[in-house]
């Protein structure tokens, strides 16, 4: 089942079609990064910025936690 989230930047509204899940997961995660009513571009570029230093860890870890099972 889809989902519609709505998300406003620099006062024009986007709407994004998701699966339910990802929705959920997806409006909680957006809730502790950003403003879902109103946010500037440089709100944006910052939980982007946030969110690329997460996946950057993440990534070095599956890597580390594979070559340990090599």
């Amino acid at each position: 089942m889809k989902e519609i989230v709505k998300i406003k930047i620099n006062g024009k509204l986007f709407r994004l079609e998701l699966e339910q899940d990802l929705a959920e997961f997806f409006i909680a995660d957006l809730n502790e990064s950003l403003n879902k009513d109103n946010n500037s571009v440089k709100d944006l570029l910052n939980a982007y910025i946030k969110k690329t230093i997460e996946q950057f860890n993440l990534a070095k870890k599956v890597e580390e936690l594979t070559i340990k099972l090599s």
